[in-house]
C-alpha cells in the first residue's frame, strides 16, 4: 500500500542487466553471449516467443572490448525493454604466479579439519591425500636408486616429456589462471590489493555509469538493475553492492514531504521473521525508497556457484571473525543486522525543513535488494548462503546428474547457462530469479 503523501512509485519501462563472469582465462562478451542465447532460449521455451534482440556498441562500460545487448520489450509477458551488460575484469588477474596460489592454500590446509565447512571437507582430504602421496613419491624416488633408472629409461622414450608437458599446460590453465584469481581477490595480503582496488573501481564506475545515465530528452535511462554473478564474480558481484550503496544510500529528493516506508517498519520490529512473502516485502521497501528520491536502482541480486558459502573459511579465516565483522555491519546480511537505536534506518536531515527523512543505513542494502542463490548439488565452489549470510537469501538447490560425485570436481559449476539447449536445469530458475517482469 502505497503510505499517504508519496508519489507514486517510479513505472519501470526501461531496465538494466549487470553480467559479472568468473575467474579463469575470460574472453570480452563470451559470457554474455553465452547467457543471452540461453535467456532467449528460455524465453523462448516458456512464452513460445522468441524475443528480439539487438547487439550494440557498449557505451557505458570502462572497456572498448566489450558490448551490450538489447531485449526488446514483450508488453504480453510484462517484460519492458532490457539491456544487458557484461562486467569484465579478468585482464586485471594477470601474472599468476604458484607463490600467490601456495601462500593462500597454506592458509586454507593447516587448519584444524572441525573448521572446515562440511561441503568441502572432501577437498580438503585429497587435497591432503595428494600432498602426501607426493612427498612419499619424492622420499622413494630419492631413497630407491633403481628408481633413478626406470625415470631416466622413461624420460628417453620422450613419451614422458610429452605427458609432463601437457600436465604441466593443464596445470597452467586450470589452477594458475583460474585458482591463481581467487587467491588474489580473496586475500587482502599488500600484494593483491591494486588488483582488487582496480576491479572494484570499474564496477562501482559501471553502476553508477548505470544509475546516472539519461536518454535522448534527459530523462533517466534506467528504472532498474539487476546483477547476475556467476563463480568468483559473485564476490565481485556483493563487493561492488555493498560499495556502491554507501554512495547511494543517503539520496532522497528534499523537495518531497515526509512520508513512511511500511515495508522497512515490517522488518524491523522486534517480532519480524522472514517468511516467503520476504522478497516482495524488499521490493515495497525498495519502491519506498525510489520515492522518497533515494538513487539507488539495483533491486536483485543473482549468484550462481557462489564461494560466499564459505565466507568466514575463505576470506576472513576466522569464524570468531566474521561474526564480528557481521555484528559490526562491515558486511551487510539478508535480512541486515538491526542497529540497536535505530533498526535498519537513520534518520537524515534535510536542509530548510525541521523534520528528518528515515532511510535505509549503509549496511541495510538487502533491506530493498532481493537475494537469489543457485547452486548446483556438486558444485562445491557454491553453495548455499543462508547459514552464513542471512535467512532472506533465496537459496535454490539444482541437482545434477552426474557420476563420479566421489571425486573432488566441482560438477556442474561451468554449466548454469552452457548446459547444451536440450539440457537447461538451471536457467529457469535463473529467469525466475531475475524477476525480468517486474
Amino acid at each position: 500500500m502505497q503510505p499517504a503523501g508519496a508519489p507514486p512509485a517510479p513505472a519501470i519501462s526501461r531496465q538494466a542487466v549487470v553480467i559479472i563472469h568468473g575467474m579463469g582465462e575470460q574472453r570480452p562478451n563470451a559470457t554474455l553471449r553465452g547467457f543471452m542465447q540461453c535467456l532467449v532460449d528460455q524465453i523462448t521455451l516458456e512464452t513460445g516467443r522468441k524475443p528480439v534482440v539487438y547487439e550494440k556498441p557498449d557505451k557505458v562500460s570502462a572497456t572498448y572490448e566489450t558490448r551490450s545487448k538489447t531485449l526488446l520489450k514483450d508488453d504480453a509477458a510484462g517484460r519492458p525493454t532490457t539491456h544487458l551488460y557484461e562486467f569484465y575484469w579478468a585482464y586485471h588477474m594477470r601474472d599468476n604466479n604458484w607463490g600467490e596460489i601456495f601462500a593462500w592454500l597454506r592458509g586454507l590446509l593447516l587448519r584444524s579439519p572441525a573448521q572446515v565447512p562440511a561441503r568441502i571437507r572432501k577437498v580438503f582430504w585429497w587435497l591432503w591425500g595428494i600432498l602426501v602421496a607426493c612427498l612419499l613419491a619424492i622420499v622413494a624416488y630419492l631413497a630407491i636408486p633403481g628408481l633413478h633408472h626406470l625415470v631416466g629409461y622413461l624420460a628417453g622414450l620422450g613419451g614422458l616429456v610429452l605427458v609432463l608437458r601437457g600436465l604441466a599446460g593443464l596445470l597452467q590453465s586450470a589452477i594458475v589462471n583460474s585458482l591463481g584469481d581467487a587467491a588474489r581477490y580473496m586475500s587482502d595480503y599488500p600484494d593483491n590489493i591494486e588488483q582488487r582496488q582496480a576491479i572494484r573501481r570499474e564496477g562501482v564506475d559501471l553502476l553508477r555509469h548505470l544509475h546516472h545515465a539519461k536518454d535522448d530528452l534527459g530523462r533517466p535511462l534506467y528504472d532498474r538493475v539487476i546483477v547476475a554473478s556467476h563463480s568468483l564474480g559473485t564476490v565481485i558481484a556483493y563487493d561492488l553492492l555493498r560499495l556502491f550503496w554507501v554512495e547511494c544510500s543517503e539520496t532522497f529528493n528534499n523537495d518531497l514531504p515526509p512520508f513512511g516506508n511500511p515495508a522497512m517498519r515490517k522488518m524491523e520490529a522486534p517480532d519480524f521473521k522472514v517468511t516467503g512473502d520476504y522478497g516482495l516485502n524488499q521490493f515495497d521497501c525498495w519502491r519506498s525508497q525510489r520515492r522518497a528520491g533515494n538513487s539507488w536502482l539495483v533491486t536483485d541480486l543473482v549468484t550462481m556457484g557462489c564461494p560466499l558459502a564459505y565466507f568466514d573459511y575463505l576470506i576472513v579465516d576466522n569464524p570468531v571473525e566474521f561474526r564480528r565483522r557481521v555484528a559490526e555491519r562491515e558486511y551487510p546480511t539478508c535480512p541486515p543486522q538491526l542497529d540497536k537505536r535505530y533498526g535498519l534506518h537513520w534518520p537524515v536531515d534535510r536542509p530548510g525543513r525541521p523534520d528528518p527523512i528515515d532511510l535505509l543505513s549503509y549496511s541495510s542494502v538487502f533491506a530493498c535488494t532481493r537475494w537469489t542463490n543457485l547452486y548446483f548439488d556438486t558444485d562445491f565452489i557454491g553453495g548455499p548462503l543462508r547459514p552464513v549470510l542471512g535467512e532472506g537469501i533465496n537459496d535454490v538447490e539444482i541437482p545434477a546428474d552426474v557420476r563420479g560425485r566421489w571425486l573432488p570436481y566441482p560438477f556442474g559449476h561451468t554449466n548454469y547457462w552452457e548446459d547444451g539447449k536440450s539440457r537447461y536445469r538451471a536457467f529457469g530458475q535463473i529467469l525466475a530469479a531475475l524477476h525480468l517482469g517486474q
